[in-house]
Formats: C-alpha cells, sequence, structure tokens
C-alpha cells in the first residue's frame, strides 16, 4: 500500500474521536448545498442532489423540534380557503356551492386514497410545499357517479426512472416555451412510471418558475442552521451524561503526598499476571443506616456540578433558531415565542402574518380553482347540477379565508360591523371565515331555529321572549308563579304577555 494511498484514505475526523481540534474543524456533509447562481436554474441542482435534499429535510421535519413547529405554525397561519360561487345566476350559485361542499368534504368521494377532504388536502399540501418544495395533484373521476375526484403525489413520486444518471431534474416532459407536457410518476412499489398528462395536472409551490418547472424546499436554507442545532444539542447531552456520572471527587492540598481512597487497591503485574494488594481501610461508621466515610487530615469530598449547557451556548442556540424563521420570512416571536410580544408588537406582527399568508393563498387560489373547476364540470356532465344560465360565468369563484385570526374579535367585529352598515364589506366575508356558511345560510338557520324554540315554547305555555330574550326584537318578561305548563287533562294554552306603555 502507497503513503499516497494511506494519506487519501485517512479517517475523518469526527466528535467521537475527541480530538477538539479536527472536531470542532470537522464539515458534516449533511450541512447543506452551496448553490452557485446559473443562468439556466436547472443546473444549480441536479436530480440526485434534489433526492438528497428530500430525504434530509424531511428527516429535519421527523428528528428536530424546532423544525417541526416551524412548519406546524405556518400551516396554522395559512389557515383555509372556501368557495363563493360569484355569478349572476343565484340558484346556480347555491347549487353549486353545494354540490362542491358534498364532495369535498367527503374524503371517499374526494380524494383518491379516501384519507383526506378538501380541508385536509390543504394543510397536507401545504406542509408537503415546504418540506418537499412542491407536491402533484391529479384530477381523475370515481367509477361509480363519474364525479370529479383528485389524487395526491408528493415530490420524490415525481421523477424519472434513472434520476442520477441525469444532470437536470426529471419528472417533467417539456416541451416548447418550457411548458410542461407530461409528468412522470414513480411507483414505489412496481417501481413502474406512470406518465400523466399535464392538462390534468396542477402543481402546488409556492415559488413557480417559468424557466424551471420545479421548486427546492423552503427548507433548504434552515438545513444547515437545523443540523448545527442537532449537533450541539447531541454534545451537549453526551457532555451531561458524562459529567452525570461522577458523583464525588476527592480533593487535597498539592504538597499533600499522601495516597487518596482510590489509591488503595494497586495492582502491578508480575510474570504476565496481574496481583492485586489489598489494603483494608477502617470500617466506616454507619450512622442511621447511612456509611460515613473518615477522610484523612486535609482532604475533602466535593461534588461535581454540571454547568452545560453554559449561557452562552443558550444564547447562540436560540439565535440559530431565530434564523430557522428568518428562512421561511416569519419573524421568529410568531413562530417560537408569541407570548413574549407585547400588545403593539402582536397587532404589528400579526399584521405582517396576514399580508404573508394572504400572499401564499394567491398559489392556494390557482390550486383550489383548478380542483373546483373539475369538480363543477363533473357534477354537470353527470346532471347532478344544472348549468348556469350564464356559460361563461359557470367558474367564476371567490375564495374566503377561513379561520381568520384575532387577538381582540369584539374589537374586530365591531369594526365589521361598522364597514358592512356602510356597504364596504359582505356579509359573506364574515360567516365564511368565521363559520364557513354564508350569510344566506346563516339567516335560514337562524330562522329554523327561531321556529323550533317557538314550537318549543308553545308546547311547555312559556311566552318565546323568555327562552331567547336577548335576540333581536325580543322583550325580556319576568317568570311569574301564575304562568305554569297545562296540565295533561287541560288544553294547552298559549300564554301572551304584552309589553306595558
Amino acid at each position: 500500500m502507497s503513503k499516497k494511498y494511506r494519506k487519501k484514505n485517512k479517517p475523518t475526523p469526527t466528535v467521537e474521536n475527541n480530538i477538539g481540534v479536527d472536531a470542532a474543524a470537522w464539515f458534516s456533509p449533511d450541512r447543506n448545498f452551496n448553490l452557485w447562481p446559473s443562468f439556466d436554474p436547472r443546473l444549480e441542482i441536479n436530480n440526485w442532489q434534489m433526492e438528497t435534499i428530500w430525504k434530509r429535510a424531511r428527516s429535519l421535519y421527523d428528528n428536530c423540534p424546532e423544525i417541526r413547529n416551524a412548519v406546524k405554525q405556518m400551516c396554522l397561519l395559512m389557515g383555509y380557503i372556501l368557495p363563493l360561487p360569484k355569478t349572476r345566476d343565484k340558484e346556480f350559485n347555491r347549487a353549486a356551492r353545494e354540490a362542491f361542499m358534498r364532495r369535498a368534504m367527503n374524503p371517499r368521494l374526494f380524494e383518491a386514497s379516501g384519507r383526506l377532504n378538501f380541508l385536509q388536502a390543504q394543510k397536507w399540501i401545504e406542509s408537503r410545499s415546504i418540506i418537499d418544495g412542491d407536491a402533484l395533484t391529479v384530477m381523475t373521476r370515481t367509477q361509480s357517479d363519474k364525479g370529479g375526484m383528485v389524487a395526491f403525489y408528493s415530490a420524490p413520486q415525481i421523477t424519472g426512472d434513472k434520476p442520477s444518471e441525469d444532470n437536470l431534474r426529471t419528472g417533467c416532459v417539456v416541451g416548447r416555451s418550457g411548458r410542461v407536457q407530461k409528468y412522470l410518476i414513480r411507483d414505489f412499489a412496481t417501481k413502474a412510471i406512470q406518465e400523466i398528462p399535464a392538462s390534468r395536472c396542477v402543481m402546488y409551490s409556492h415559488t413557480p418558475d417559468p424557466a424551471d418547472p420545479r421548486a427546492i424546499s423552503e427548507l433548504l436554507v434552515g438545513i444547515c442552521t437545523a443540523k448545527d442545532i442537532d449537533d450541539i444539542n447531541r454534545l451537549q447531552k453526551q457532555l451531561v451524561k458524562v459529567a452525570s456520572t461522577f458523583g464525588l471527587v476527592e480533593t487535597k492540598d498539592l504538597n499533600d503526598k499522601r495516597p487518596a481512597l482510590n489509591d488503595l487497591i494497586k495492582s502491578r503485574k508480575n510474570k504476565g499476571e496481574c496481583e492485586t494488594i489489598e489494603v483494608q481501610p477502617e470500617a466506616p461508621l454507619i450512622i442511621d443506616g447511612v456509611k460515613a466515610i473518615s477522610l484523612e487530615p486535609g482532604r475533602r469530598l466535593e461534588t461535581l456540578q454540571n454547568h452545560n449547557p453554559s449561557n452562552e451556548v443558550r444564547a447562540f442556540v436560540k439565535d440559530l433558531i431565530r434564523n430557522l424563521a428568518f428562512a421561511v420570512g416569519l419573524d421568529p416571536e410568531l413562530l417560537y415565542d408569541v407570548n413574549s410580544l407585547g400588545s403593539g408588537a402582536i397587532r404589528f406582527s400579526l399584521a405582517k402574518a396576514k399580508d404573508w399568508a394572504r400572499t401564499r393563498n394567491y398559489d392556494r387560489e390557482v390550486w383550489a380553482n383548478r380542483i373546483y373547476q373539475h369538480i363543477i364540470a363533473s357534477e354537470i356532465e353527470a346532471g347532478r347540477l344544472q348549468p348556469c344560465k350564464y356559460a361563461e360565468e359557470t367558474y367564476n369563484v371567490q375564495w374566503i379565508l377561513r379561520n381568520e385570526w384575532s387577538i381582540d374579535l369584539r374589537h374586530d367585529a365591531q369594526a365589521f360591523i361598522n364597514l358592512y352598515n356602510q356597504g364596504l364589506v359582505t356579509g359573506d366575508e364574515w360567516t365564511l371565515s368565521h363559520y364557513g356558511m354564508t350569510l344566506e345560510e346563516v339567516a335560514e338557520k337562524r330562522a329554523d331555529e327561531f321556529l323550533h324554540i317557538r314550537e318549543i315554547a308553545d308546547t311547555y305555555g312559556l311566552p318565546v321572549e323568555l327562552l331567547i330574550p336577548n335576540q333581536l326584537g325580543g322583550t325580556p318578561v319576568e317568570w311569574s308563579a301564575e304562568h305554569e305548563c297545562p296540565a295533561d287533562n287541560e288544553p294547552e294554552t298559549s300564554t301572551l304577555i304584552e309589553e306595558n306603555e
């Protein structure tokens, strides 16, 4: 074996080698990728690197609490969107929304695997786009009723047969002007590749690029930082365990040459065998079942105190965690420590977060529009939905953001009422975002509830105002002993209480 070969294959120093300088200078291959700008963005990362990024990003999400919390918080801030048809045909608007929600909210009618409904699919596709970079939605139909249905595929499934042998990213067959013609979906079970026409698909990502049909994981910037945090935490755990192994240590003056307790048992080698010489100390003093060992004069026992991690290390790790929030475009306090913000700061951060979510929801509306068109077209074709009187407006829809967040719902509700009274907003924007129903549906539900309450009041001979005293138009009444429920043998009568002038 040549000297050159031995030098080339020298073992890479690791943290476990206990070589301080080498371990600190060691650069783990699991850190990140150095992206070099290119006029052709497909050349910055090849297919093999894409798969490596997917594995590392998913590993971080599964094993790094900071990454998992950041992704979940981002999905929470995004909320959900619900459709509101906007055509001049009012009857079609109501029927179209009912037809869409009937299928979209039933997982067995909405998604091919039967596990996700429309709201759950929004959470899934949002997290996949953050971790993997993109996800594919394929439009299909059920065999039973020919209704619209979708199938979801994660980024690792949208690759070619041999991605490691290609310098460009596979998974997409591109034609003129960079337009995608087909997507190649890999079946991990059969190792087969299925070609799906792009007209039946919609690729969801938050970084669409006309020159590149694929997107990179949004955790790419945080891979290096999260790996550093993981390395630091693992090393600190090892140091804490080692320091906790030893409970006491005997100390003495430098000029004291007498042997310590651990020197009482000595060993020496003699003719290849180990001969042990034992020196028995004095019997220990036992007080209430506790052994007390007497030390030589000038000796003392001290406990080992663990100071890891130090305050400097804690501050450094905290800064690394803040960098993870900056990498996804959010304030660190909003992702990790929202309770530390005051009223003014939380309002400012909340306003920024709303703008951040609204901008990203533009990408989700493109994805949701395709699904809405597919389901409505299938329902019309199957004859379960009457066509719109204005054919050019069939797929006109407005998407309302649900789960609107607020730190003062009473204040926001009053402000919305003022805007509604001035005719600047519609009631659907509030009811859909908070209750998932249109204003018409809310009014109908209130009317149905009022009729039901009235039937109960007539049955028991009570005034309606007594059951709903604070409703609009209700008159508060006082109940007295003379208002009793009718007996079984007496005819039921309704008691009316007129308001005094």
